[in-house]
């Protein structure tokens, strides 16, 4: 770990200060005294700086010269060295950065695993965190966690305030690296107890299959929190375009059976928000639950899976349910069957009949979908008027293409569409609906 070259500036072994630790035990005192004296001699120079002290360490052999690492942790212990950096303008921290950001990748881990397990201080915990939601990869998911893990009152942080900064280091991997999911997902099954609760809120903010996927992997270990998964599923899903994955809403099917009032509503808003219209029964049953947070979810998630608003009442609901599901096997497939004809007046007339339907109204909207495609630009706006009044979000993307259609009515159309869809006011420019979304995080498949 250490150069094999002596320094030529290197000061005799007596004069050096005491040794200080470095990865996988203490530094030559030799070593340690010529990385002291890189340091010092530039400090009173005209110009010295950050950048000027980098290149005076990597002259003298770093990386990988481990007693540079050794002297920056202890060196606020150090007066001398402490004051020639304030004197040259340099924070100590600022110095670690630029030096991480030249450490091979293996050399590096190995000082922040060191650290992390050698109580450092404040500055440095904030700084390790800050560094690795920049610079980090998926390998580094571990040391993210293991900081929001260590015992941080008596150095004067605040719990919460750590967990914030993991969670947005977190979120900054995830965004980067899409192995960040996988690599989440296992170092909380080895320590739920000491992981889950960060790994779930960062989850949460993302968005997508990937982190559905994640979530939905770690519903099955008993020893974590079930409702802040289900929380954490149902914030994802709102940001997220279906079609979602079918073990996932069986999975959620299933804990909306659950006795448990918190799990089984929880569960219940889950399925609202994934838009799972194979859920509707369960919904309706859960109108009729005693306990009020489960009455609550269901009717919010009948609101959400339909947009109707038909009131607490499982009578009406179970009347609407029946009569929805007889058009369904009565009529809907020959309707659906006319949708897709080549005469643009036979379509329009099934379109009339779809749009009132409200139970599956993601498939009658992925139905609808090809005929913004279609020749007539007449059915291209009738389509977009249809898909309007459904208030399914299924098929945005198709919609968000429109905006470009050669046709000026049907581009008018898409857009009051999409600000319908969405409760947004934006102009009718594909680029600016796009880069809303994503700031937004909703996921355009």
């Amino acid at each position: 770990m250490c150069a094999t070259t002596q320094p030529a500036q290197a000061v005799p072994a007596r004069d050096a200060r005491p040794a200080a630790e470095a990865p996988g035990g203490r530094v030559d005192p030799v070593e340690l005294a010529a990385c002291r004296t890189a340091l010092l001699e530039p400090c009173g120079r005209e110009g010295a700086g950050a950048s000027a002290l980098v290149a005076r360490l990597q002259g003298i052999g770093f990386p990988p010269l481990a007693p540079t690492w050794a002297l920056l942790w202890s060196s606020a212990d150090d007066t001398a060295l402490s004051a020639a950096l304030a004197s040259a303008g340099v924070e100590r921290l600022d110095l670690l950065g630029r030096l991480a950001q030249a450490t091979p990748g293996p050399t590096l881990r190995r000082v922040l695993e060191a650290r992390i397990v050698s109580e450092p201080s404040a500055g440095e915990l904030t700084w390790m965190l800050d560094f690795l939601a920049e610079h980090g990869a998926w390998r580094e998911v571990d040391l993210v966690l293991a900081l929001s893990a260590v015992d941080v009152l008596w150095i004067g942080l605040d719990p919460a305030d750590v967990d914030a900064r993991a969670v947005d280091a977190l979120r900054a991997l995830l965004a980067r690296d899409p192995k960040t999911y996988g690599a989440l997902r296992s170092c909380v099954r080895v320590a739920p107890e000491d992981h889950a609760a960060v790994a779930i809120e960062a989850l949460a903010g993302a968005t997508g299959e990937r982190a559905l996927a994640a979530l939905a992997d770690l519903l099955d270990d008993r020893r974590i929190d079930a409702c802040a998964l289900l929380q954490a599923i149902e914030a994802v899903g709102r940001r997220s375009l279906p079609p979602f994955d079918d073990f996932l809403l069986r999975r959620l099917r299933e804990l909306s059976r659950e006795e448990d009032a918190a799990l089984r509503a929880a569960a219940l808003r889950a399925s609202g928000a994934l838009g799972d219209e194979d859920s509707l029964t369960l919904q309706i049953e859960g109108l009729a639950d005693e306990r009020g947070t489960v009455r609550s979810a269901a009717g919010a998630a009948l609101t959400e899976l339909t947009g109707l608003r038909l009131g607490p009442s499982p009578q009406r609901w179970t009347s609407w349910y029946a009569g929805e599901s007889a058009w369904w096997d009565e009529r809907a497939p020959r309707v659906l069957e006319q949708l897709e004809h080549d005469d643009p007046a036979v379509a329009i007339a099934a379109l009339s009949e779809l749009v009132p339907h409200r139970m599956c109204r993601g498939r009658l909207a992925r139905a609808i979908a090809p005929r913004l495609d279609d020749d007539s630009p007449e059915l291209r706006r009738l389509a977009c008027l249809a898909l309007e009044q459904l208030g399914s979000r299924a098929v945005a993307p198709q919609v968000l293409e429109r905006l470009g259609d050669v046709d000026e009515g049907v581009r008018e159309c898409a857009h009051h569409c999409l600000r319908s869809l969405f409760h947004v006011d934006l102009p009718p420019e594909r680029d600016a609906w796009i880069d809303h979304l994503e700031q937004s995080d909703l996921a355009l498949r």
